[in-house]
């Protein structure tokens, strides 16, 4: 065979591989697998912990397998298996480990597996932290989606510490104006991601986690309350709800706050009021870091004497560092873990928590709380001290499923319980909170009036702080999440709709190589064919001329 025919034929032979490869992984791609997966906790909370989703994953793949696409995804942060068995899964700071009495099930479209069992296209998989007895509330995923939001998301900046699972984006600065008829930008908000809930069955008790519906009648309340509060007085969580229901607020408020801080020149002498306007910039989107040129953060993590004041000062300020993920001194007069043991010691015997150690437990100080403490569930004295406070709630609960101040309902002690629960993951139709029928969202909205506002109390007319405290707690419910925290600090709970999004696209990436491959490959051989050609005819003629024919 001639040179130029031996280069045609491997030309022709890569065409024909890279073309076999293109058609192996369309017929791959197209049998990849969808399965359904999620993680419930039912050791505190009852509720799920990563919220149903569908995840795509090679053929003949296992919960294993899965876990490990979770992983990669950030929807968890590790695991750990051993023989077949799951042992432990860290989701974000919190790590969910087997012990004595808890323990990790692997249940394959209702059946008890292990994590090395084969999984088939749209198998329901549900990872199950649980006490003996117990069992997973739905092996089935909803088939009701929650209304997406479009809410914006965080504009300030921290690096992460290990509290949070993510770096917070740049800073922003937001326009500043004294004119009341101009507004700053719209304010982040916390991820709309929503988990969902169904039921669960415990030995000796039936707890019930139905999905809980948002409503266009309650999207229309939370908006007539919004309006309520844009046209009346403004209170001191209004930058604060503005910002956690993604509202654009007016700069007479944000001005007014403003003044404030430089007047004092970033002096506080109330740890409170510190925390409640640096929760107030955040969620307008600016740095409490470097506001005006003072570090608010920093004021606030070595403001004296702070874990001797009352319970709200130690649970805002814990509720500040969490919001962004912030970077608190492990030195710092007021670290992470000077405030959180210093909060579990407002808890009574009754499980609830005082306004100060060793006072009456309180609703309002109790939800609050089991709020700061949310985040801090990998720690088992958090964990029991959380399991308290909820009983105590349970407890204290009217029929109506309200909450009371001196025997009467209060719409501010329920707002405040509703975060509290959404926090934790657990849905207003957890059956532990609806009495007679009624949830505590539907509760909150008989404390609504006509026009917009929310009472105090029944009979009363609408009030600044009851309708800012109900328009964070609505936003908690319809999220079912802390709403006190930033998207970009919950990172690690988001959906996995981007990252399969992100498979999707690299797999087509992966497609147009092959057949870019294939299309060069063939363009390059044209000319060199050619040329190999040309090259052996040219060859083919030299020999010609040198012929001599043999004399006869």
């Amino acid at each position: 065979m001639s040179y130029a025919k031996k280069w045609t034929a491997v030309l022709v032979a890569l065409l024909l591989l890279l073309t076999y490869l293109a058609t192996c992984f369309l017929q791959v791609s197209a049998a990849v697998p969808s399965v359904n997966v999620a993680v419930y906790d039912d050791s505190v909370s009852a509720s799920y912990k990563v919220s149903w989703s569908t995840v795509t994953l090679p053929q003949a793949t296992t919960p294993e397998v899965l876990l490990n696409s979770l992983k990669s995804q950030g929807q968890i942060t590790d695991y750990v298996t051993e023989q077949g068995q799951l042992i432990s899964i860290t989701i974000g700071p919190e790590t969910l480990a087997a012990d004595e009495v808890s323990s990790w099930s692997c249940y394959i479209n209702g059946v008890s597996g292990d994590v090395s069992a084969s999984l088939s296209a749209d198998d329901a998989v549900v990872f199950s932290y649980q006490k003996p007895g117990s069992r997973p509330p739905s092996f089935t995923p909803p088939a009701v989606s929650q209304p997406e939001s479009s809410l914006p998301s965080s504009s300030a900046q921290s690096p992460a510490d290990g509290q949070g699972n993510a770096s917070a984006p740049p800073d922003s600065q937001a326009q500043q104006s004294a004119s009341a008829s101009e507004s700053v930008p719209s304010s982040p908000s916390p991820s709309s991601e929503q988990s969902q809930s169904s039921s669960s069955e415990e030995s000796g008790r039936t707890t019930s986690n139905t999905l809980f519906q948002w409503t266009p009648e309650m999207a229309t309340s939370l908006d007539n309350a919004y309006k309520w509060i844009s046209l009346n007085e403004k209170g001191e969580y209004y930058l604060i709800a503005a910002g956690i229901a993604g509202k654009t607020v007016d700069a007479t408020s944000f001005t007014r706050m403003r003044q404030s801080i430089l007047a004092q020149k970033g002096q506080y002498t109330s740890a409170t009021k510190l925390s409640q306007d640096i929760l107030s910039l955040i969620f307008s989107g600016l740095n409490p870091e470097d506001f005006e040129g003072y570090n608010l953060l920093q004021e606030l993590y070595n403001f004296p004497d702070l874990t001797s004041q009352r319970l709200y000062a130690v649970s805002y300020a814990l509720m500040v560092y969490d919001s962004n993920a912030y970077e608190i001194p492990v030195k710092a007069n007021n670290s992470r873990e000077k405030l959180v043991d210093s909060l579990l010691t407002y808890q009574n015997q009754d499980g609830g928590f005082a306004l100060s150690p060793r006072q009456e437990s309180e609703i309002s100080t109790t939800a609050t709380a089991v709020i700061a403490l949310s985040n801090y569930l990998d720690q088992d004295n958090v964990k029991s001290s959380v399991r308290g406070a909820l009983s105590f709630l349970q407890e204290h609960q009217n029929d109506d499923g309200s909450f009371s101040i001196s025997g009467e309902p209060n719409s501010q002690e329920l707002s405040t319980v509703i975060v509290a629960l959404s926090s934790l993951g657990i849905s207003a139709e957890d059956e532990r909170f609806v009495k007679n029928g009624v949830n505590t969202v539907n509760s909150l909205l008989t404390f609504q009036l006509a026009d917009g506002g929310f009472a105090l109390t029944k009979g009363e007319s609408s009030s600044v702080s009851a309708t800012e405290q109900a328009v964070i707690a609505l936003t908690a419910a319809q999220r079912q999440m802390n709403p006190f925290i930033l998207q970009s600090a919950m990172d690690y709970q988001a959906s996995n709709r981007p990252s399969n999004q992100k498979e999707s696209k690299g797999g087509m990436v992966a497609l147009i190589a092959v057949i870019g491959g294939i299309v060069i490959i063939a363009a390059a051989a044209v000319p060199i064919t050619y040329k190999l050609r040309k090259r052996a005819l040219a060859a083919d003629q030299e020999q010609l001329e040198e012929f001599e024919p043999p004399e006869l």
